[in-house]
């Protein structure tokens, strides 16, 4: 039996910021269905290696791949689940509003993915409540449903957890 292809895979990855490396060759494979993190103290390179595994910076050297996908590539994001560190809520829209408004970024009109994620990160209740109103890790919790509203078959979440209730 043949193991199925990496989810993300990083080959000789390098990246440079002048003269500070941020990355300095990170060789893995990711195996689909499985949840890995990044542990490392600030300035690592975690965010780098993230930026450069969603196509959202290139690599100085080495490759990152997506599904197989050379990174960046604008046909395999759609397959990413992004969850950036800054929030990217609209403030003045509710809950249900904001995860409405990614699920039709991503072709999807339904209702049933909008509740399904918000009983999932358990914001189902404050539905109507706009963005401004909730706590820090509610709203953390909101950026999460908007991730996850996609059914993507990669997700990168940075810091999902932080203020976050447990």
């Amino acid at each position: 039996m043949t193991a199925p292809a990496p989810a993300v895979e990083a080959v000789g990855l390098h990246k440079s910021f002048g003269t500070v490396r941020a990355v300095d060759g990170i060789d893995l494979a990711l195996a689909p269905g499985r949840i890995y993190g990044l542990l490392g103290p600030n300035g690592s390179g975690k965010t780098t290696f993230i930026r450069m595994v969603a196509g959202l910076a290139r690599p100085s050297a080495g490759t990152a791949r997506v599904l197989g996908t050379l990174m960046p590539n604008r046909d395999v994001l759609g397959q990413i689940g992004y969850m950036p560190q800054a929030e990217a809520l609209y403030p003045e829209l509710s809950v249900a509003e904001n995860v409405a408004f990614f699920a039709r970024l991503e072709g999807h009109s339904d209702r049933e993915p909008v509740d399904r994620v918000l009983d999932l990160v358990g914001l189902a209740d404050r539905r109507t409540t706009p963005a401004m109103h909730l706590s820090g890790g509610m709203r953390r919790r909101l950026s999460l449903a908007c991730t996850l509203v996609h059914e993507a078959a990669v997700l990168l979440l940075y810091e999902p957890t932080v203020g976050v209730d447990p």
